[in-house]
């Protein structure tokens, strides 16, 4: 059977910035395998798999990625920051994507560009699964500044000036992520206690970084129907973290749940509408969380 998106995709140029870390790592072997050129723009040194080429720059360094981000169809900024430092929040989150937007304007860049944003944009909802309609109330800097940068760069959309599709994203894991539900796997592997705040019964939704790239090669794919357009990512499967606790521990066979109802937990909670993306880049998420969580322990990375 024919791979017809990635015929489409092959020999075509795709440009990562910050694209080092955990999403971008898995996305670069995603867009290799469909025998696109992958340039990554980071800090520092780092390993690449073979057929990519790295840049390293920091990513307001677009003067050293000027022509790359010129010529590239598709763009995909992985840069983000969580910190409670509002004026670094603001700089990472926020002024670097309409930096890139001006440059990109400048240029006359005609590719695609895929701002990488946070389920945090939406702050506490009381309706499950929250759809992009939703009213977005933010609670911190990152949601905050993520928000405002997706805004800007939608709105010059409309306006035809630049090319773009925004990710709300929920709760990535994956092997090489030091995110919660990879601590919660080593700290069961080695035979410890794994302590969830509050009584563990907010709703979650979790996605496979396997996914999350699939769904990156879909709205490439189907860029026409999906550029101007903000998109949930999310797992399709919600579950409590307690749920989700109890079934790592399960595949793991060994260490405990702890619950300490006493300390509050500090992530609200959020299950994606996903809906939108299915109808527009015709992706849909695979990898159940019980699975997962299998490759993980199988790859014997958390």
């Amino acid at each position: 059977m024919k791979d017809h998106d990635g015929e489409r995709m092959a020999g075509k140029r795709a440009l990562l910035i910050g694209g080092l870390g955990f999403i971008g790592t898995h996305l670069t072997k995603a867009l290799l395998e469909k025998h696109v050129r992958v340039t990554i723009i980071a800090r520092q040194e780092g390993a690449i798999p073979r057929g990519a080429t790295l840049i390293v720059a920091d990513a307001f360094e677009t003067n050293k990625y000027r022509n790359e981000l010129r010529d590239a169809e598709f763009i995909v900024n992985l840069v983000g920051l969580r910190t409670n430092d509002a004026a670094e929040s603001r700089r990472v989150n926020y002024e670097f994507p309409l930096k890139l937007l001006e440059e990109m304007r400048a240029l006359g860049a005609k590719g695609l560009l895929v701002q990488f944003g946070s389920r945090l944009e939406y702050g506490e909802q009381e309706k499950m699964p929250v759809p992009e309609s939703a009213s977005c109330t933010p609670a911190e800097p990152y949601g905050s500044n993520k928000l405002a940068a997706e805004q800007g760069l939608l709105g010059a959309a409309r306006a035809g000036t630049l090319r773009c599709a925004c990710y709300r994203v929920a709760t990535v894991y994956g092997s090489g992520s030091r995110g919660m539900v990879n601590m919660l796997v080593e700290t069961l592997r080695r035979g410890g206690t794994f302590t969830i705040h509050g009584d563990g019964s907010r709703v979650k939704d979790f996605i496979h970084v396997d996914d999350v790239a699939a769904a990156v090669l879909a709205t490439l794919t189907r860029a026409d129907a999906c550029q101007g357009e903000a998109f949930n990512l999310g797992g399709g499967e919600p579950l409590t973290f307690l749920e989700a606790a109890e079934t790592v521990r399960r595949i793991v066979g060994k260490g405990k749940i702890a619950v300490d109802a006493a300390k509050a937990a500090n992530d609200p909670a959020f299950v994606a509408d996903i809906e939108k993306i299915k109808k527009h880049a015709g992706w849909t998420p695979h990898v159940s969380f019980a699975e997962g969580i299998k490759k993980i322990v199988q790859e014997g990375d958390s």
